[in-house]
């Protein structure tokens, strides 16, 4: 055995991580686009392929795989595509995409993504479809939680308002 194990490896003191290929439950994840390029189908049409890793703490480093057919030979193929692509997009405020430079500068961005549940016909599995992509929203912890539903009083004639 190799000397990096050093005398022996016990494999219950190592953590290991959900790394199953099993459809994630139907849900909102946080996630980091981790790939997002132009490919070409076997079919020769291209499209964009993209690849997200979830970042929450249950099921992180899952991945999650869409492909948007932008660039199909059918219409309405093409149509939903775009919504789709538009969708991701906008939930990453990156509206113009004009060339593949414009696609790099989106990995490692985050997104939150909506998934459902599909059966795929070809294996008789279930998959996971992306329903919608969310912008990852920032609260403000400086800011005091303020109470907009019960107004404080005060009583004080002192006060001119």
């Amino acid at each position: 055995m190799s000397d990096e194990f050093g005398p022996y490896f016990n494999a219950d003191e190592v953590e290991t991580e959900d790394e199953g290929f099993d459809a994630l439950p139907p849900g909102t994840y946080p996630a980091i686009v981790e790939e997002l390029q132009e490919k070409t189908a076997k079919s020769g049409n291209a499209y964009v392929g993209l690849c997200l890793a979830i970042t929450g703490p249950k099921y992180k480093n899952r991945k999650v795989f869409e492909n948007f057919n932008i660039f199909h030979e059918k219409d309405q193929v093409r149509a939903i595509a775009k919504r789709q692509f538009a969708g991701f997009c906008k939930a990453l405020n990156a509206c113009l995409i004009q060339n593949e430079a414009d696609l790099r500068k989106l990995v490692g961005k985050p997104v939150k993504v909506k998934l459902a549940q599909k059966k795929n016909d070809f294996t008789g599995g279930v998959d996971n479809k992306v329903r919608e992509y969310l912008p990852i929203t920032e609260t403000k912890t400086s800011e005091p939680n303020r109470n907009k539903t019960n107004p404080i009083h005060v009583n004080d004639p002192d006060i001119p308002f």
